[in-house]
Order: C-alpha cells, then structure tokens, then sequence
C-alpha cells in the first residue's frame, strides 16, 4: 500500500513537471535537444508514446526522419531534419537579438 502511494506522488510530480515544460516551450521557439539546436515545430501527444512531446526541426541533417511516425505527419521537412524528443528533455535557447543595419556614411560638412 505504501508503495502504491509513493508511486502515485512520483507520477503526480513527474506530471506536473511535464505540464510546466508544456507551458514554457512552444512552437516557434528555438530550443537545444539531444546536443542539436532547432525550431519546434510541434509540441503535443504523439501517437507512438506516451508523455508531451516536442518534434524539432534541426538546423543541421542530424535528425532521424521528415516530420512523420508510422505513418502519421506531425509536419513536413526534408528527410533527416527532424527530431523528436520528450518534452522534459528539451531546453529554450534564449532570443537571439536582431541584426542591426548598417550605419549609413555621413555626408562630409564643408567648414
């Protein structure tokens, strides 16, 4: 019986922790997964496992498939730009800041 509830909290928190990552990453955001950083594309329940997933669309061919499971599209990439990955397993990058324009010349002022 102790051991039931234990596992019970275990899950509860593990859950919540889930939930809250759900909350902090969503598509759009640039994230590191796995040593690879990317753009989410996808963040949800996937057919093939259990828990919240995050399917990355890398920057690099360093990925395992195109955006598809068995058979089911989550979105579409080229062939091996994509990862998928738990979503306790995936951290935010920060913003990266905007390029600034180039400074225009100063027209020369004659004395």
């Amino acid at each position: 019986m102790f051991r039931k509830s234990l596992l019970s909290r275990k899950s509860t928190k593990s859950c919540a922790r889930l939930q809250q990552a759900a909350l902090d990453i969503n598509a759009g955001d640039r994230v590191l997964a796995n040593d690879f950083e990317g753009v989410v594309r996808f963040v949800g329940n996937v057919d093939f496992a259990a828990h919240v997933w995050a399917v990355i669309e890398l920057d690099t061919t360093d990925g395992k498939n195109d955006g598809s499971v068995k058979g089911r599209r989550y979105f579409q990439s080229q062939p091996g730009r994509v990862l998928f990955v738990r979503l306790d397993r995936v951290q935010r990058l920060p913003p990266q800041p905007l390029p600034q324009p180039p400074t225009l010349p100063q027209p020369a002022t004659s004395p």
